[in-house]
């Protein structure tokens, strides 16, 4: 009975050193970057197995857009879990899931027309600098031409529910919480472009990353 009490007395303390490791303006910027740099290992962690099997099996397995999906959303997922814990804070603040008023949509308009016509001019001056491997070319070719449904899992659900949970959820609420509203837009977007680590992305989504942080 006694070991049972001494027992019983020392849950609160578990619980206290529990609140005392999580932090509600969690990640600053130095822990967002870890926080890109481990999905980024998680992803090639999960793509061995797979491009092992691959071979093993003569099987294009690794470039399979329902792959690829996979892939993203264990990784990111993981690491949203992480956070989520870490903040100890309600889901609907964490992730604030609003209606836009109507009166803003005109401004996403303008300003996601305008984002295509610069990113794609800006995708044109990387690619004649720097044109891309015939690899990458193939790779995305068959991630968006995918008829089985594949290319709507991975770029359609898949990608925008993830990485936009991760950077204008997660990164972008704990990087308000430390500075500007600027600053922690351009930060937020700078890792979202250091996500997608090929130059031929980088740039453009490092805009996009902009675009969006300001929406939010």
């Amino acid at each position: 009975m006694k070991q049972g009490r001494e027992m019983g007395q020392c849950r609160p303390d578990l619980d206290l050193i529990d609140a005392m490791n999580r932090d509600p303006a969690y990640p600053n910027f130095r822990h967002a970057l870890l926080l890109v740099a481990i999905v980024l290992a998680l992803q090639i962690a999960f793509a061995i197995p797979l491009g092992v099997l691959g071979f093993v099996m003569d099987a294009r397995l690794i470039e399979s857009p329902w792959s690829l999906g996979a892939i993203n959303l264990l990784a990111i997922g993981l690491v949203l879990g992480w956070g989520c814990w870490k903040t100890g804070a309600p889901w609907d603040d964490l992730f604030p899931l609003r209606a836009i008023p109507l009166a803003v949509w005109p401004a996403v308009v303008v300003s996601q027309s305008g984002m295509l016509i610069v990113g794609s001019e800006l995708d044109n001056l990387v690619r004649s600098l720097l044109p891309p491997p015939s690899f990458f070319t193939e790779m995305f070719a068959d991630l968006t031409g995918d008829g089985s449904g594949g290319s709507f899992f991975a770029l359609v659900l898949v990608a925008p529910l993830t990485e936009e949970l991760l950077f204008r959820g997660l990164i972008l609420r704990g990087l308000l919480r430390r500075g500007s509203v600027t600053a922690a837009i351009i930060l937020s977007a700078l890792l979202f472009g250091l996500l997608h680590l090929k130059p031929w992305q980088s740039f453009t989504t490092t805009m996009v990353g902009l675009l969006l942080g300001w929406w939010a």
